[in-house]
Order: C-alpha cells, then sequence, then structure tokens
C-alpha cells in the first residue's frame, strides 16, 4: 500500500523531497506495529506515537504523514476505518534557525568579495540569490542558464514547492553580478553543486569571515523576507516566497511582528465593507496602510516579484 501511496502523491506533483520523508515515515510505522498497516487501529497508533522519541516537529511530521496516508486508503477502500483519524499535531512556537543580522550579512559579502577564486565568486553569488531573492537551496541548485533573463530583468523559479514555478525581478546589481559570473561559467546548470554541499560552504564561508553565527540557507530566505517586508506588505512577500498560504509567510517574519502585525491589520480592515458604515472602509491609522512596491531598482539589492 506504501508504494501505491507514494505513486499517487507523485502523480499529485509533490517533490522528491516530500516523497522521501512520507516513505520514511510510514516503513518506520509499518515496521514498529505488531500488525500491518492494513490492520492497524487507533490504539496501535496511540501507543507508537506516544512512544516515539522524536523532536515535536519531527512528530508532527510522522502524524502528518500517517493521516495523509490512511484517508487515502479508506478513500480507495483498503481499510474500513481511519486510525490516524484522532491524531493531533502539537502547535510550535517555529522559529528560524540561523538567522543572521544585517551588519553579519556585510561582513560576510565583503569577506567574499576580497576573494578572487572561481568558488569564492560562485559562492558570493549563491549567498545573494538566497539572501536578496529569497531562494530556497534546492531551487539555487536547481537553477539554469536559460531560467535567468538578464535582458528582461528576471528569472525563473522552477519547480519550487508544490511544484509551483514563480518569477523574479533582477535588480541591476544582481545583473551585474550574474552577467560577471556567466563569462567564466560553463555548462547549462548555474551551480553545479548538491544543497547539503551549499550548505556546508555558507558555514565555511561564515566561520572564515569570523562570524559566530550558525547560518543556514533558511536563515538567509528569512534574511530577504524580513527586508522586503520593510517595503511592501505581507502579500508581497507571500508572493516573493512562493507560499501558498499567508499563515506560513508568518513564520518567517517573526523578528518584524510589529511590521506583520501593522500589514495585516491593514489588510483585514480595508476588506471591511460592513453596511454599518455605508460599505465605506474607514483607516483608523492611515500609516498602516501597505506601501505600493517599488520599482526592482529602487530596491538597491533586493528584487521584486511579478504580480499574479
Amino acid at each position: 500500500m506504501i508504494e501505491n501511496f507514494i505513486t499517487h502523491l507523485r502523480a499529485q506533483g509533490k517533490s522528491e523531497n516530500t516523497l522521501k520523508s512520507y516513505l520514511a515515515d510510514l516503513q518506520k510505522l509499518a515496521s514498529a506495529l505488531p500488525v500491518s498497516l492494513g490492520e492497524a487501529g487507533p490504539e496501535h497508533l496511540d501507543e507508537y506515537f506516544a512512544g516515539a522519541d522524536v523532536a515535536a516537529s519531527t512528530r508532527n511530521r510522522m502524524i502528518s504523514s500517517a493521516r495523509g496516508f490512511f484517508g487515502w486508503a479508506l478513500k480507495m477502500g483498503l481499510i474500513g476505518q481511519d486510525p490516524a483519524r484522532d491524531l493531533r499535531t502539537r502547535k510550535l512556537q517555529t522559529i528560524p534557525a540561523g538567522i543572521i543580522s544585517e551588519f553579519e550579512y556585510r561582513v560576510l559579502l565583503k569577506h567574499l568579495l576580497r576573494r578572487s577564486d572561481e568558488l569564492a565568486q560562485r559562492d558570493h553569488l549563491a549567498i545573494r540569490l538566497m539572501g536578496e531573492m529569497g531562494l530556497r537551496v534546492s531551487e539555487l541548485c536547481a537553477l539554469n542558464i536559460e531560467d535567468v533573463d538578464l535582458e528582461s530583468k528576471h528569472l525563473v523559479v522552477r519547480g519550487g514547492k508544490g511544484g509551483k514555478d514563480r518569477l523574479l525581478f533582477l535588480s541591476t546589481d544582481m545583473r551585474r553580478i550574474l552577467k560577471r559570473y556567466f563569462k567564466t561559467h560553463d555548462g547549462d546548470v548555474i551551480f553545479p553543486i548538491t544543497s547539503r554541499a551549499m550548505q556546508l560552504r555558507i558555514s565555511y564561508w561564515t566561520a572564515e569571515a569570523g562570524l559566530r553565527t550558525h547560518l543556514t540557507p533558511h536563515g538567509l530566505r528569512h534574511r530577504f523576507a524580513t527586508q522586503l517586508l520593510a517595503t511592501s506588505n505581507l502579500a508581497c512577500v507571500q508572493k516573493a516566497l512562493g507560499h501558498s498560504s499567508i499563515t506560513t509567510t508568518q513564520v518567517y517574519l517573526h523578528v518584524g511582528d510589529e511590521d506583520l502585525r501593522a500589514a495585516m491589520g491593514a489588510m483585514c480592515r480595508s476588506r471591511d465593507i460592513s453596511p454599518k458604515r455605508n460599505h465605506q472602509t474607514r483607516l483608523s491609522d492611515p500609516s498602516s496602510i501597505p506601501k505600493t512596491p517599488s520599482p526592482p531598482d529602487a530596491l538597491g539589492p533586493l528584487c521584486a516579484f511579478l504580480p499574479a
């Protein structure tokens, strides 16, 4: 049944990383149960998850995998009841790891610019694409030359999370760096390196620059989100990051809580068309209205995005 479920998820366009997580979780569950998955009852799952000595976030993922699997099996008529129907995930206070301050970010870039070797130039570009355009490390490593259009001032992020593509504009500075890199780069793949290897390269440069921060690709993406929020609004950040739900975007923006609260408040008030107000929206604080994003080049190193 597991193989059929994975095939079902693949047909829905789930990423390979997602498929691997589901497969690992379900295989681990199947090997731990005293009965087959088709015979499992709520008591078996309760006992399994009660004894799971894992982090809360991992436990939540395992429960989500089980709920997805058994819900599918019930729908397909493979089981008579859903043993995972009462399983609940825990609400977590998610704070992104590996956050870098603006001062540290500038120090890191300056350190890389002092190096003239090819790897340093490549990693400098990679760090800026993640920190100033919000690319996930998997998206970065999947970029091809054909995805970048310097004349039209944009790049296409293909096959992002959920299999979605998105279009991002390039600033003048980013186009200059890409153009210089392309002069000496051979091959269609811009960064011929694995996601894990890129993570290790970022850690290496952070340490060599004398920074104590344990910087991660996730932290660079978070840096982009907070910077973009300062010049736009939450919906813009959601679009630029490629999030399906605005709730997901909030996780990246915990540092900018005040800006986030103002943006969301203004957004909600702008949609208030209650008859009691004669279908007119009144904003108690005009300054909280989200700003219109500036043209791409006016954002300096930050990119803009193409509205839907």
